[in-house]
Formats: structure tokens, C-alpha cells, sequence
């Protein structure tokens, strides 16, 4: 059973850093993604990619980037702008740390 909550994935290869350095990440984005789940629907499933220059973002920018993402993904706006993203949809934030990639069930 999903509960029809969001599901997020994190995706941080060696290249970001060492484990601890990913697994600190990856905390942070999981936080932010919880404090903002209600921004996406039930059914989406979410995929974060962390760029390498992901370690160097305090949690604040992070945080910012994450949801300027989500807006240029058509979340937090208007339903039918969210509508004509479509399945697969993928989006990122100019000069960002992170990629995020959204699937619809």
C-alpha cells in the first residue's frame, strides 16, 4: 500500500564524495523533501540526482534549489501548468547541485 504519499529516490555516485559526505546530502534533502511534501502529489514517485558540486551548498541553498526545482517542475503553481509536465517529467535549476526527475503512477 503507498498511503498515496510521494516516494523520493536520492541518487549520489562516488563522485560526490566520500559516504559520509553523500549520506550528510542525502539527510538534508530527505529533510527538506518531508518539510515539503505536500507540493507533489499521492502518486509521484521523485528522483533526485546530487551533482558533485552538491557538497559545497548549505542547507538553506539547498533547500532553495530543491524548491525552485519544484516549481519549474509545476509544483506549488497552478494544477494545469502541473497537467502539461506529463510522465518521465525532468527539470533542473540553472548553476544547481541537483537534478530532479518526477514520474506519475
Amino acid at each position: 500500500s503507498r498511503f498515496d504519499l510521494p516516494r523520493l529516490g536520492i541518487v549520489a555516485s562516488r563522485r560526490v564524495g566520500p559516504s559520509v559526505t553523500r549520506n550528510l546530502i542525502k539527510r538534508r534533502v530527505r529533510e527538506i523533501f518531508r518539510e515539503n511534501q505536500a507540493l507533489f502529489p499521492g502518486d509521484a514517485d521523485i528522483v533526485i540526482v546530487l551533482q558533485p558540486k552538491a557538497v559545497a551548498v548549505s542547507f538553506e541553498d539547498l533547500r532553495r534549489q530543491f524548491l525552485e526545482a519544484a516549481r519549474r517542475g509545476g509544483f506549488g503553481t497552478s494544477g494545469t501548468e502541473r497537467l502539461n509536465r506529463g510522465v518521465g517529467a525532468g527539470w533542473t535549476t540553472p548553476a544547481t547541485s541537483i537534478s530532479v526527475f518526477l514520474a506519475l503512477s
